[in-house]
């Protein structure tokens, strides 16, 4: 039979053994683990710009037939001005102007175009539309991209079917505007 001392010795013995294989089993763990991992790294650099807001007109073009009413861009290239004198019923002044997005910012129209200065009531001699070349109307959210071009036609016209009764009995001036907002998209 073996004495105590012996026994405490065997159970400090066995536990020194189980401590050892499990510190074993953990590091071959470890080590197995960092084996199996891998570290994946993404560099890189970047360049922001400043961005242009850049709407206006170009290329204002009388239309064939039209009188001569000349458009004129300003400056800065946000305004058109034409002054056509209408003598005879079916005169017309009518031009293209393009609206180019020159910037770095999609844009829209904020609202439905405004034409002012023409009241059918008071002026029923005149037609002052403004559409796009095509003819379709101009209307609120149409887009313009970046690099984009639409082409506007406007068009004054002195009405060719209308009653003596309709004619202007003197010589009238019209301030004519059409205006258009764009905003970012």
């Amino acid at each position: 039979m073996k004495t105590k001392k012996e026994e405490n010795r065997n159970t400090k013995g066995r536990v020194v053994v189980i401590l050892a294989l499990l510190l074993l089993l953990v590091v071959g763990t470890s080590v197995a683990y960092a084996a199996l991992t891998q570290t994946l790294t993404a560099r890189g650099s970047t360049r922001v710009t400043k961005p242009e807001w850049k709407i206006e007109f170009a290329n204002a073009t009388t239309t064939a037939g039209s009188i001569a009413c000349t458009p004129t861009i300003n400056a800065d290239k946000t305004a058109v001005t034409y002054n056509p004198t209408l003598t005879n019923p079916g005169d017309y002044c009518e031009f293209t102007v393009d609206v180019v997005n020159n910037g770095t910012i999609p844009a829209k129209l904020s609202a439905d175009p405004v034409l002012s200065s023409v009241d059918t009531a008071t002026h029923p001699y005149l037609i002052y539309t403004a559409t796009y070349n095509d003819g379709s109307a101009i209307r609120a959210n149409d887009a313009l991209a970046v690099n984009a071009t639409k082409t506007v036609k406007i068009r004054v016209e002195f009405k060719k079917d209308i009653t003596a009764e309709q004619l202007p009995s003197t010589s009238d001036s019209l301030d004519l505007s059409f205006s258009m907002n764009y905003i970012q998209s």
